[in-house]
């Protein structure tokens, strides 16, 4: 039998996504036997859209595969033959007419694209990807494993992440970007409890600019292990750093990709998923929440005062929270949970891919849950708790859908705002 409190902890992680990995199964074979509209676990028909699409709205790809040097293997042919023919993202040409273009993406992430590009000139459409993959492994594993102190926590935690919903719609998706933000953040987070001085400075840098919503976690960077003012200056003139060179290479390689362009494409961009409705099927968010209840009640909110105000709020609820710790009036693990909750509830499109941030006060909490084996209510202890409510986040919310959202899946919102209540009110010890 099991002894110790944070081994159970950890098994009961993957028994609560399990269950509701489970249950996402069930809705959905009930959907298909009476024809009515429920969530699938992962999207069919859009495999790696998120690399693949991308990377074939690029000039050098497409010249490539046109002139025959680059190949679409047999069985991927199908589907990169869709992607081709029909584009979902533009080049120059789609500024002018309002399309989706792939100058929306920032420098780093571009640069990224790029690179990979030259990958699958020189690696393929199948290994490209593998090596993706493998490196996403690693990277978890050695998160997972470097946070617990016993191996075999290690590996449970490493398990419910890999079976999660996010994760796994992550990888079918091919958003590896989203993963590298992630896992730069926890691996960056984790050093900086541990008093490393260099590495997580340039690993919340490059997360930063993948996910500029990370700069929450910057502030971290001044009171972890103790207070420096140097260290989250430092994350910021790197991250900027790291931007402008970025941008630099990019144009480089790329003349297309200029400042005007990256503006119109965001402004594009906004336009679409944040105004309009892309994406709103797979956001959760407040602003996702309020888009629902808007349609609900046939209601039309100024969407810009609406992102303003919310952007108002995410501050100053980030600087409450920041200020709670300074005091140390709640603990590092529960300051974690609320800066991902921030993260999640004040970014107007939030796919729910990026969910797997509350990965992180996870594996925070499984390490720093007592030990005593006396303690027989461990899951009643704050951290306890917060990582049961971390594993729901995790979990696959996708079963009803309404106007395209997945209407339960906005049952996480209130759990992460009850969650940090209490937290913050400290309702449990």
């Amino acid at each position: 039998m099991i002894k110790n409190n944070t081994t159970k902890l950890a098994l009961i992680g993957i028994i609560i996504i399990f269950i509701f990995s489970a249950i996402n199964a069930l809705f959905y074979s009930i959907g298909y036997a009476f024809s009515f509209k429920t969530g699938t676990y992962i999207i069919a028909g859009d495999y790696l859209a998120d690399l693949f699409k991308i990377a074939l709205s690029y000039p050098k790809l497409r010249d490539l595969v046109e002139s025959g040097q680059v190949t679409f293997p047999p069985f991927l042919a199908p589907l990169l033959n869709v992607y081709y023919k029909y584009v979902a993202y533009h080049g120059v040409d789609g500024l002018s007419v309002g399309q989706l273009t792939h100058f929306h993406l920032p420098p780093l992430t571009t640069g990224f694209i790029l690179l990979s590009i030259s990958a699958f000139a020189s690696f393929g459409f199948i290994y490209t990807p593998l090596l993706l993959v493998m490196s996403v492994i690693c990277l978890l594993f050695y998160a997972t494993t470097r946070i617990c102190s016993r191996r075999l926590d290690g590996l449970l935690l490493f398990g419910a992440v890999i079976i999660s919903y996010p994760f796994i719609f992550f990888l079918q998706r091919g958003n590896f970007l989203a993963f590298y933000a992630f896992i730069f953040t926890a691996i960056a987070v984790i050093g900086l409890a541990r008093n490393i001085q260099v590495t997580p400075v340039v690993l919340m840098a490059i997360a930063v600019n993948i996910r500029p919503n990370l700069a929450v976690f910057i502030p971290l960077f001044y009171f972890l292990p103790n207070r420096n003012i140097v260290r989250p200056l430092a994350v910021l003139c790197f991250a900027l750093f790291v931007f402008i060179g970025s941008a630099y290479l990019v144009n480089q390689s790329y003349p297309e990709y200029t400042q005007a362009h990256f503006l119109k494409g965001l402004e594009i961009y906004k336009e679409m998923y944040v105004v309009g409705d892309w994406g709103f099927g797979y956001s959760i968010s407040l602003y996702t929440l309020i888009k629902l209840i808007s349609k609900l009640f046939s209601i039309k909110p100024d969407f810009n005062l609406t992102i303003f105000v919310l952007g108002i709020c995410g501050v100053m609820s980030m600087a409450y929270v920041y200020t709670l710790y300074g005091f140390r009036l709640i603990q590092k693990e529960s300051l974690l949970f609320l800066l991902a909750a921030i993260s999640m509830l004040f970014t107007p499109v939030f796919a729910d891919y990026h969910l797997l941030i509350f990965a992180l006060p996870a594996m925070f909490a499984v390490a720093e849950v007592t030990d005593n084996n006396n303690k027989k209510e461990y899951v009643w202890t704050s951290n306890g708790m917060m990582f049961v409510a971390c594993c729901i986040m995790l979990s696959p919310f996708n079963y009803i859908g309404y106007e395209g959202l997945y209407a339960a899946a906005m049952l996480k919102i209130p759990l992460v705002l009850v969650m940090s209540y209490i937290l913050v009110n400290k309702k449990f010890v």
